[in-house]
Formats: C-alpha cells, structure tokens, sequence
C-alpha cells in the first residue's frame, strides 16, 4: 500500500494484480463505508486504500476525486420532510396536561 501512495504502481504487475475499470462508488455500494472514509484526493494526486468485497476478497481502492451528484428523489423527499417538519410552529403545537 505504501508504494501505491508514494506513486509506484508497478508493485500492482509484481503482484499479477491490475485496477479494473473505473466505477462510482456511491452510498448503495458494497465498498461505500470503506471509500467514503479515504481521505478525499487533493492536488490530482490519488488517494489509496483496502476494503473487502462481498464475496470477502481483499480490494485496493485508487480514489482519484470525490464528486456531489444529488438524487432528485432525494431532494424531493428531504423538501417534503422539512415542509412538514417547518408547518407546525410552537405556538401552534398543543400542550398536554393530565
């Protein structure tokens, strides 16, 4: 791992190992907890680290940038919650008294 990070990615073909293509991680994913802990990649320079697959294969993880895409759906939903959250003001709400 430590000659990923300072740049030698010729330790991947001493270890008959190679990345695969290359594939978006997002909350959904398998690898999400591990990925989303990596620091996020600074300066172009790529940001490597270990996780394991479903199948509890050892994966590298190259993360070369961190990107925001929102859902729509998402959007949608967290702007219906906060409409109901936002609807009911304190002088509004009822006291209950025994």
């Amino acid at each position: 791992m430590n000659e990923l990070k300072q740049g030698n990615e010729a330790v991947l073909a001493d270890n008959n190992l190679e990345f695969t293509e290359l594939e978006t991680i997002d909350r959904n994913s398998p690898l999400a907890a591990s990925v989303f802990a990596l620091a996020k990649p600074e300066g172009g320079q790529a940001v490597f680290g270990q996780s394991k697959d479903q199948d509890g294969n050892i994966v590298v993880v190259e993360l070369s940038k961190v990107t925001a895409e929102i859902d729509p759906a998402y959007s949608t939903q967290i702007g219906a919650q906060l409409e109901r959250v936002g609807t009911t003001r304190p002088d509004q709400r009822t006291k209950r008294t025994s």
